[in-house]
């Protein structure tokens, strides 16, 4: 414990109020590192509850892992292309067979137009 000098009314202020100062900086300095530290149990305890919800989940995955999954990514990504690439031809193809169908429907109002 501070021992204070003593003054004409008590301790000397300048010495109390460097050591309240003081602990007051200390008590801040508990109280983020107290913040911290229930930050970080809490995201373990999520995590822990993560893992107990799904228990053959792995949080970290291996590079042999990594490059499967992207490999799967990419292989998924051009699939899908081709498909969605394969629609929009049959979206296109049908779209240019009603075209026809409407342009020889045209004309043949006209030549029966025409023939009246």
């Amino acid at each position: 414990m501070n021992k204070f000098k003593r003054s004409l009314f008590g301790y000397n202020t300048k010495e109390v109020n460097a050591f309240i100062d003081d602990i007051i900086k200390n008590v801040e300095k508990i109280i983020k590192s107290n913040k911290e530290k229930t930050e970080k149990i809490q995201k373990l305890e999520n995590e822990i509850a993560y893992l107990k919800k799904y228990p053959n989940k792995n949080l970290v995955q291996s590079d042999e892992e990594l490059s499967k999954t992207l490999s799967d990514s990419i292989l998924l990504t051009k699939n899908t292309t081709k498909a969605i690439q394969r629609v929009e031809d049959e979206r296109i193809n049908i779209i240019k067979e009603k075209l026809t169908k409407t342009i020889e429907e045209q004309k043949r109002l006209l030549d029966e137009l025409d023939k009246k």
